[in-house]
Parts: structure tokens; sequence; C-alpha cells
């Protein structure tokens, strides 16, 4: 008989983490955010580790391409597959995060239009104990001026009104730890980092001048990385802000 090919698609989700033994959590979609997400206190390490599992296979798993990754450095996103012992995202291990024992995020897994998994990060939910001047940015690092955002993880009614709704990012107010975000709607808001998410296409895929240049581009969030197999030079790293492709 034929083999069958391997059915890819994602139906069900769930975080396997260190938190509870590395038990199975269904991360339920949330509509407005438009992600599966599960939410996570720090034991008293203060780091704890996850993969993804799909559709309650041990042998599907979403997993970074290198072991402690974490959305502030680029990593690959990789799977679903069985390739990923020792490969875990690290929650609490980089600086950018303020972890500590006690300190709750919300693991995120963001999905193409298409079913495919786009990419994994999380964000910080406990609320600032310091001061939050310049620093109150560290959770949102690719935040700047005219970068398009959706609104997230508000509380209450008026708040969760917001959630989902698009805007863009006009100034920083350090003194209050905030940025103020015009709405889609015309409102203009003053929105903690945390509960803005980067709006970013992808732009994955190849790439050509019309001549003999051919780059290939990986992206993984709001991160990329671009590559020349058949030229002589070496990868680019850079960031996408809407539709805007900017290498370092």
């Amino acid at each position: 008989s034929m083999l069958q090919p391997l059915d890819l698609r994602i139906r069900r989700v769930c975080v396997v983490g260190s938190w509870d033994g590395f038990q199975k959590n269904e991360m339920p979609w949330d509509e407005d955010m438009q992600c599966y997400h599960y939410p996570v206190e720090l034991g008293r390490t203060g780091c704890e580790r996850f993969q993804i599992e799909c559709n309650g296979d041990w042998q599907m798993c979403l997993h970074p391409d290198r072991n402690d990754s974490s959305p502030h450095e680029h990593h690959k996103l990789c799977g679903p597959g069985n390739e990923g012992a020792g490969k875990d995202w690290v929650i609490g291990k980089h600086p950018a995060d303020k972890g500590g024992k006690g300190v709750s995020y919300l693991i995120r897994l963001f999905m193409h239009r298409d079913g495919r998994p786009k990419h994994v990060d999380w964000v910080r939910t406990s609320e600032d104990t310091e001061s939050e001047g310049e620093g109150g940015r560290a959770g949102a690092p690719e935040l700047q001026p005219d970068a398009p955002v959706i609104v997230f993880g508000l509380k209450g009614p008026r708040g969760e009104a917001l959630n989902g709704s698009e805007g863009i990012c006009e100034a920083w107010d350090a003194k209050a730890g905030r940025w103020r975000v015009r709405l889609a709607s015309g409102e203009v808001r003053a929105l903690r980092p945390r509960h803005l998410s980067l709006c970013c296409e992808d732009v994955s895929g190849y790439w050509h001048d019309g001549r003999s240049l051919v780059a290939k581009i990986e992206q993984d969030g709001a991160h990329v990385r671009l590559t020349a197999p058949c030229q002589p030079w070496s990868p680019a790293i850079g960031g996408v802000i809407g539709s805007v492709l900017t290498l370092a």
C-alpha cells in the first residue's frame, strides 16, 4: 500500500513546560488577539522552559532551532516535528523579560492565515514595581514612533472593547511609561507597551533584483534574516515594521 502523506495541519495546541513537570496544558484561541495563549508564573528559579505540542502528539512539537531561545534574540521556529530534544524556549533568563520568582507572563502562538505556525513569544503581565521611565519599553523593544500595533490584554469592559484594535504609535511618554497610540477609529489612548503587539507583514520567501541577485528571507515575528545562497556575502539581520523591511 502507498504511504500516506503526513498531515501537519494544527487542530489542537498544548504548551508543555517545566512549571508543572511538563504536563500538557491546552492553549485556548483568543479571537481578539488572534493567537493561542497560556498564562505562566515563574517558580523559585525565576526561569521556566517549554515547547508546544500539536494535536496531542509528542511527535508534532513546535520548538526553537536552539536551546534557551527567547523573543529578544533571533531564532527560528521549527516544527511541528520530533527533532526538538534539548531545544526549548526559556522565560525569565533574558534581562528584557524582567523576570523573577512569582512574575507572570502570557505565552502566545500566532498563526499564518493558512494555519501554519508563525511565531511564538510571551508578554509580561505582572505589574512593574519599579519606576517605568525609559525602562518601561523593555517589554516591546521593536516599538518606535509610526509603528503599527494591535491592542491586546486590557481588562474591564472598557479595556476589553479596545482589544484587537489597530493603531499607530505616535510618541513615547517616558514619565508615564506609556505610548500615545492613535487608533484606527481616530481615538487616542495612552497604553503600556505590554498591551501593544507590533503588526508585521509576512515577508518570508525569495527576492530578486530582476537580474542575477537572488536572496532568501527567513522571518520570525518582527525579526528577519536575509541570505544570498549564490552570492559571496554574509547573511544580513533586520526587522519588519508593518510592510517595511529594514536590514542592519
